[in-house]
């Protein structure tokens, strides 16, 4: 169900590469058009102007990182008290494994028990 539009001439000038690429997919397919442009200097610009926009992109964030994390990690300096934290949290949990670990009927034990009745079986 293709319709033709009536265009100014005045405009078809600016619509003459749109329209070979519509004709391209149309006719081709869309790896047709990708393929094509492949091979053209404007994907290498495109490949340019994207490294360009993701470097652009990544100082930002560097730059953000440096004027503001920074100097709030320097001043509000916290380091010390997460370390001791997780040390006693650490603690905390080799103490419980420990303790499960001793119990005659733990998991652990019945595992060693079985590998060492494989072990010196006759």
């Amino acid at each position: 169900m293709s319709k033709k539009i009536k265009i100014p001439q005045h405009k078809k000038k600016d619509l003459k590469g749109f329209e070979e690429l519509l004709d391209d997919i149309v006719n081709e397919g869309d790896l047709a058009y990708t393929s094509k442009l492949k091979d053209s200097k404007q994907y290498d610009n495109y490949k340019l102007y994207n490294f360009l926009e993701l470097e652009r992109e990544r100082a930002q964030k560097l730059k953000e990182m440096v004027s503001k994390k920074i100097p709030n990690v320097i001043e509000y300096n916290q380091s010390a008290e997460v370390m001791e934290r997780l040390t006693y949290n650490n603690i905390e949990v080799r103490e419980g494994i420990v303790k499960e670990i001793r119990n005659f009927d733990s998991i652990f034990h019945k595992n060693i028990r079985e590998l060492f009745n494989n072990a010196f079986k006759n």
